[in-house]
C-alpha cells in the first residue's frame, strides 16, 4: 500500500469512527457484517473497493483528485449526516 492509499484509508476510518450513528447501523447501511466494519475501523482488516465505495456514499465523502494529493472534503458541518 502506498502512503497516499494509507492516508486515504485512515481518513475513511476516521470518518467512520465519527459517524453520528452506531457502527451496527453504519454496517447495515452499507450491507456489511458489523464485525467486518469493526475490524476495518480498528485497522485490523481492510475492505473491498465495493464496500469502501458504499461506505463513502453513506458517510457522504467525495474523493476528488487535486493535482498530486487526494482531497476528501466532508460535509460542511464536519460530521456525517445521521441516518434513521
Amino acid at each position: 500500500m502506498t502512503k497516499k492509499q494509507a492516508k486515504l484509508i485512515d481518513q475513511v476510518r476516521q470518518a467512520a469512527t465519527e459517524y453520528g450513528g452506531s457502527q451496527n447501523a453504519l454496517a447495515e447501511a452499507i450491507g456489511l457484517d458489523p464485525a467486518a466494519l469493526s475490524r476495518f475501523v480498528t485497522g485490523k482488516a481492510g475492505l473491498s473497493m465495493e464496500s469502501l465505495d458504499a461506505l463513502g456514499k453513506v458517510l457522504e465523502l467525495r474523493i476528488a483528485p487535486t493535482g498530486k494529493k487526494l482531497n476528501i472534503p466532508q460535509r460542511p458541518t464536519g460530521r456525517p449526516k445521521k441516518t434513521t
